[in-house]
């Protein structure tokens, strides 16, 4: 879920204020388990994180297991595959400000001068590895 909100303020001297600020809730991602498990490739077909049932927070407990190990595991019940969606990662706030002034030259001249700043508040960026 996100939301963003600009709010345009006139203050003196002629300068126009307009702080744009973004809130986003953390968003789902799905851990995969970083080999091709089930013989169909790359990309999209990687599988979820296969899970021990008997210690399912512990993303990495697989990690050393080759394919077929794997697929053992699935089909004995010892193992299942991550939840679609099954993470978080981090939620969002962003604050940029944008402050304007009309400078007139004449009758129908009438540039403007801006100024911008972004991230204003240093948030931790989507981009970031979970």
């Amino acid at each position: 879920m996100e939301y963003g909100i600009v709010r345009l303020r006139a203050v003196p001297w002629g300068f126009k204020i307009a702080p744009i600020m973004q809130v986003a809730s953390a968003r789902p991602y799905n851990p995969i388990q970083g080999l091709d498990v089930f013989g169909w490739g790359s990309g999209r077909g990687n599988a979820h994180v296969i899970l021990l049932k008997n210690n399912p927070n512990d993303l990495l407990a697989t990690k050393s297991l080759s394919a077929p190990q794997l697929r053992s595991c699935l089909s004995s019940g010892d193992c299942y595959q991550a939840p679609y969606n099954s993470l978080r990662g981090q939620s969002f706030f962003q604050l940029d400000t944008r402050a304007t002034k009309s400078v007139h030259f004449g009758e129908r001249t009438r540039p403007d001068l801006i100024f911008q700043a972004f991230d204003l508040t240093k948030p931790r960026q989507l981009r970031e590895q979970f």
